[in-house]
């Protein structure tokens, strides 16, 4: 009987140990499956996604509250002004927090000190901004020094990261209605200026002191937009204006132009080239335009393998290049108004002439350039919109019509001589035969469009240019960006960052222009071999680490806006031994 006893308990024994291994009875705790490093980092990335897209949908609900509210004070005050005036004013003093000194002055500098209403408009935007835009007084919403708002978050923990590489942000706001792919993409290109206007607002909240030239606090150092080229109507006038099948691009001289016949301040990647009507590799053409506030430039690089015959009779019938173009583009059919207007330019013995329209020649002598080359020549010449080109206004996104013929002296078996056209000379649809010098509504549209902004580091003289970033010094940076020179005879400031890719420290600076109407703009930075500290207007950084200069370029050769980065390396300065006595 013990035996049996014996058995069964050890029988016993061996089932519940069995039982349990296998956790019959649940009595095992059960843990979260692990998670790999990039499942974790990929859930963090779509949090805090989400939390920058909800930033980004308070921020556009807030902008566009404060902006409606400094129009009702800018209408019941200056009611003579334009709408786009108004959304121009609102949009600067909306942008960032400002102090009563700082809003006199620049309500001074857009309205001029005559009084007119000027009083009552500063005193009320004072008010205005002392209720922080809400219309309640500081303190109200939130206690005061608790670092939250109105809302229960804590600002002093939003962190932003402005590494935007152009990629859509996917978004659902009923307060705006996504009605087309048009639409959808112009929202997105709102949500990627209103990620850097939150990234200098967030970095603004403290009180800064930068060692550069321009001495500005960045919270009142705020540009105007364009006035009338917004990053959304930009896109929509490329797609709405054109009137022809041959288009032309025309950027911004974004450099000094000089009429020597070397291209070097023009940008070169989007030339005009003609139709060929017939076949000869060495004869070719490209043609460029370029603007800037009251002028028009124009390039040409002609291949011509022909002789040029000073003596072949009218320069039309030798060696040139003539171009139209029709400043109003009303393409007229087979008739000309008081915006056209033709010049030519020959390479043997340079001269301009006029032939269109019944205007008399010019007060002035064009400033252009014609030189021989070993294929060919070369055109340089720039035009005023307020002489030889009237009625044009140097304005972003303004269409124009254009045409250009280059005339050999060699002739075709029809007798006629051999060209080249932008716009074939043969035939209009419908198998129409024309000329089309004599037909503006053949001629083809040029869209005046951005520049591209270039950052580079430089000496205190501009005249070297540096590709590292030294440590313990000041270094000096330029930003050329012609877009962004809103008027010649005021000096303007645009905003840029530095980043440290291996500290971490980020660093808001403002760049100011060197001088009126020069389209450069310039900072100093001191940098210093050190721990990060966020915000205090010096970049600590280490040797051998990859800066980042960031700046938002609004508008560009192809209409898109986007962050512009240049990455360059840090150095200790060393001694340099030199066998030179």
């Amino acid at each position: 009987m013990k035996r049996f006893y014996f058995i069964s308990t050890v029988i016993h024994l061996l089932l519940f140990l069995w039982l349990y291994s296998t956790d019959f009875f649940e009595l095992v705790s059960k843990e979260e499956p692990v998670q790999n490093e990039h499942e974790i980092s990929e859930k963090i990335k779509e949090e805090k996604e989400a939390e920058f897209e909800e930033l980004i949908k308070k921020q556009i609900e807030v902008k566009e509250e404060r902006i409606k509210q400094v129009k009702e004070l800018i209408e019941k005050h200056k009611p003579e002004l334009t709408e786009k005036q108004k959304e121009n004013f609102s949009d600067v003093v909306t942008s960032s927090e400002l102090d009563e000194e700082k809003i006199n002055e620049i309500t001074e500098n857009y309205f001029g000190e005559d009084g007119n209403g000027l009083g009552g408009l500063q005193d009320e935007l004072s008010d205005y901004l002392e209720s922080d835009g809400s219309g309640t007084e500081e303190g109200e919403s939130g206690d005061p020094g608790d670092g939250k708002s109105g809302s229960g978050e804590d600002d002093g923990d939003v962190q932003l990261d402005i590494t935007y590489e152009g990629s859509d942000i996917t978004h659902d706001m009923p307060e705006h209605t996504v009605q087309s792919e048009e639409n959808k993409e112009l929202l997105n290109r709102k949500l990627e200026r209103l990620k850097v206007e939150e990234a200098i607002k967030v970095i603004d909240e403290t009180e800064l002191v930068y060692p550069n030239l321009s001495q500005k606090q960045a919270k009142y150092a705020i540009l105007p937009e364009p006035p009338v080229e917004s990053v959304d109507t930009f896109q929509r006038t490329q797609e709405t204006e054109f009137k022809s099948l041959r288009i032309g691009l025309a950027p911004r001289m974004n450099k000094e132009f000089v009429p020597d016949g070397n291209l070097d301040e023009w940008e070169l990647t989007q030339p005009m080239t003609p139709v060929k009507d017939f076949s000869d590799p060495e004869y070719s053409a490209k043609v460029y335009l370029a603007w800037d506030f009251d002028e028009i430039f124009l390039a040409a690089e002609i291949t011509d393998p022909y002789p040029i015959r000073e003596d072949a009779g009218e320069w039309w019938t030798t060696n040139s290049l003539e171009v139209w173009f029709d400043a109003l583009n009303k393409k007229l059919y087979n008739n000309f108004d008081s915006g056209c207007f033709q010049f030519w330019f020959a390479p043997y013995s340079p001269y301009f002439g006029k032939a269109l329209g019944k205007h008399n020649f010019f007060s002035r002598s064009i400033p252009f350039y014609v030189k021989q080359t070993k294929t060919g020549y070369i055109v340089e010449a720039v035009f005023k919109t307020d002489e030889e080109l009237r009625y044009v206004e140097g304005l972003l996104g303004r269409v124009i019509g254009f045409h250009f013929f280059v005339n050999t002296s060699v002739k075709e078996k029809d007798g006629y001589e051999k060209r080249l056209f932008w716009i074939t000379d043969k035939y209009l649809p419908g198998n129409v035969h024309t000329y089309t010098w004599t037909n503006p509504n053949s001629w083809g549209d040029v869209l005046l469009m951005g520049s591209t902004a270039e950052i580079h580091l430089t000496d205190k003289n501009y005249t070297e240019v540096y590709e590292h970033f030294g440590i313990n010094e000041l270094n000096r940076i330029v930003i050329q960006d012609a877009d962004r020179n809103l008027d010649p005879d005021t000096r303007q400031y645009v905003k840029g960052f530095l980043r440290g890719k291996i500290s971490g420290d980020m660093e808001e600076v403002i760049f100011a222009e060197t001088e009126n109407d020069s389209y450069k703009f310039v900072a100093v930075v001191l940098s210093e071999g050190s721990p990060a500290k966020q915000n205090d207007g010096i970049l600590q950084t280490q040797s051998g680490e990859p800066i980042e200069i960031i700046y938002y370029d609004q508008y560009t050769p192809d209409g898109i806006s986007r962050l512009v980065k240049k990455e360059v390396y840090t150095y200790y300065p060393v001694a340099v031994l030199s066998d030179e006595k």
